[in-house]
């Protein structure tokens, strides 16, 4: 509702503008010009923004396009074209509509020239603008009184123009949002149709190629195993045959040993039996003496 709101408050203004600029817009139901005070009147503080000023190709004045008024820069204070003189430092006259630009400048034309047979004392009783300037009886404020009715008129037609115009647009708008909002549902119904028939297709695609990917691996896997198992046979075989011929060393040495042992045995009893006969020997030679 936000959008709406505002495009609503952006007709109104336009067409606040378009009356102001064309017909000298005014209250149809007030005495005269009117002003509004949105932009801030009365005296200020902390200095003023120039930035919205317009050249007059003298550096001494700047050109105020909402107060009809001319700002001074060495006084450093608004100038009333129209009352011929000034209003006290520091003071910022309320903004008008329905009062035209001096010298016939028009927004956008430019340079506004600079003021002409300047006053310099100051405007007597300038809080009331609006009265002193209907006092004048300037043509344009005659016209005013003269056309206010059909200008009201004017405001009432083309403000309410403007409001049917709101109306239908934001109507069209709303219709073309529901389409776009269609138009968008059924392109994401569509995207998701091809991103799912894309996405079997990638996971049928994955599948064969991963199942291949497992056939493989399970045979490089048998084919390894096969190998260890054979390769452990192998290594148990040999262990097995290296260990029967230990074995067999084994009892060879040892057959051999015990041999030598028993060979060694008989050879000290046939010693002994030598040194015994020996003795005796001995023995019977002494008894013989």
């Amino acid at each position: 509702m936000k959008t709406p709101l505002f495009r609503l408050g952006l007709g109104l203004a336009a067409a606040v503008s378009s009356l102001s600029l064309v017909s000298c817009y005014y209250d149809p139901y007030g005495p005269g010009p009117g002003y509004a005070s949105g932009y801030g009147d009365g005296y200020y503080g902390g200095g003023i923004s120039t930035s919205i000023f317009v050249s007059t190709g003298d550096p001494g004045w700047g050109y105020d396009p909402y107060r009809y008024c001319y700002y001074d820069y060495r006084r450093r204070c608004y100038y009333d074209p129209y009352l011929h003189g000034y209003y006290p430092v520091g003071y910022r006259p309320p903004i008008c509509h329905g009062v035209p630009h001096p010298y016939g400048w028009r927004p956008g034309g430019g340079i506004c020239p600079p003021p002409r047979n300047i006053h310099y004392g100051q405007i007597p009783n300038y809080q009331n603008r609006f009265e002193q300037l209907r006092q004048r009886n300037y043509a344009w404020v005659r016209d005013f009184r003269e056309n206010r009715e059909a200008n009201a008129a004017q405001f009432r037609n083309n403000l309410a123009a403007n409001q049917q115009a709101y109306r239908d647009r934001l109507q069209q708008n709303q219709l073309n949002l529901r389409n776009q909002q269609e138009i968008n549902r059924q392109n994401f119904q569509n995207r998701f149709q091809d991103n799912r028939q894309d996405f079997r297709q990638r996971f049928q695609d994955n599948r064969f190629e991963n199942q291949q990917r497992l056939q493989y691996n399970q045979q490089q896997f048998r084919e390894r195993l096969q190998d260890n198992q054979q390769h452990r046979q192998q290594s148990l075989d040999n262990w097995r045959s290296a260990a029967t011929e230990r074995q067999q060393n084994f009892a060879e040495a040892r057959a051999q040993n015990q041999a030598n042992f028993a060979a060694k045995v008989e050879a000290n009893r046939e010693a002994a039996a030598d040194r015994q006969a020996a003795f005796r020997e001995k023995m019977d030679n002494a008894r013989g003496r």
